[in-house]
């Protein structure tokens, strides 16, 4: 998962630790900021409120550079666009990599997993090798037409399909400079 600015910055988080049971108000996680593959800093969040801590304080300006850049986001929760921070873009891409943890969850333990209308599905018995998943899939298909397989997809779109069948949402609803809606924009996936 990535955020790349409009003149091709590329800020990722690596080497993620997320506890879900020390999570209460927010995220409890720590993990190391990297702008265009270097290491620049690290964030993390004892999960309890407040703000998350990132150090050092020259990786907090880089940050808050980049979210100037990109504008102000448009939430649900308030009347008026937001300034985008350097607490903001980790925060959503921490919500990306716990997206794709989750979609992942749905592909193990060697089963034919597909989506049928707004519901995903696992088919009961585990697929032994290659062939034997395809004659799966295959019979799926046969006895139900409609079904889009995840097993095949790349994480991109696997990650597409999971979103759109669950109603959840990546990326930013950002404000353009005439201040009309530029709807959604999903960074890559990668």
């Amino acid at each position: 998962m990535a955020v790349v600015d409009q003149i091709g910055r590329n800020v990722q988080l690596k080497k993620i630790e997320h506890s879900e049971r020390m999570s209460e108000e927010t995220n409890c996680f720590v993990a190391a900021i990297y702008l265009d593959g270097k290491k620049i800093g690290d964030a993390e969040d004892d999960g309890h409120g407040g703000c998350m801590k990132i150090y050092p304080q020259s990786c907090v300006k880089q940050l808050n550079e980049i979210g100037a850049a990109m504008g102000k986001e448009i939430v649900d929760w308030s009347p008026e666009p937001l300034d985008i921070d350097g607490e903001d873009i980790i925060g959503k891409l921490l919500d990306e990599w716990l997206l794709m943890k989750d979609y992942k969850k749905l592909l193990r333990g060697k089963k034919v997993t597909f989506v049928d209308g707004k519901d995903i599905y696992s088919l009961g018995r585990k697929f032994t090798d290659a062939a034997d998943e395809k004659a799966m899939i295959e019979a799926l298909k046969k006895r139900t037409p409609t079904a889009v397989v995840f097993n095949g997809l790349t994480d991109e779109a696997g990650l597409s399909l999971y979103l759109a069948t669950t109603g959840q949402k990546i990326g930013w609803k950002l404000v353009s400079e005439q201040g009309q809606k530029e709807g959604d924009r999903m960074d890559s996936p990668n």
